[in-house]
């Protein structure tokens, strides 16, 4: 079960993991998420309304190597969750493009 909450103009999403899941917290440019092992749980993205949002999210600490994620949000949609179960071996990293494009990852 996965609610969107907002408050203040900024989005949150609460959701039940099988197990705890950390947060990025909020980012709106390219950022190693995690080092080393990891299962990305889930991921939030946002657009500012006018522009499509798009995030890769690689399998290492960098934006190279294997892609677990590559998803487009169109603008009219504002954002979209998604939840995943995909294991990575190196590390999480995200890849976020479009102007206003935001975005939160939730892993274990």
């Amino acid at each position: 079960m996965a609610e969107l909450h907002k408050t203040d103009g900024s989005y949150a999403w609460t959701r039940t993991f099988p197990y705890p899941a950390q947060c990025s917290g909020l980012k709106s440019a390219d950022a190693t998420i995690k080092s080393g092992k990891a299962v990305l749980a889930a991921v939030l993205v946002i657009t500012n309304g006018t522009d499509d949002a798009s995030l890769t999210i690689y399998d290492n600490t960098s934006a190279s190597g294997t892609k677990l994620l590559e998803i487009t949000v169109p603008a009219a949609d504002r954002y979209a969750f998604f939840p995943l179960w995909v294991k990575a071996i190196n590390g999480l990293y995200a890849d976020v493009a479009g102007t206003g494009a935001a975005y939160i990852v939730y892993y274990v």
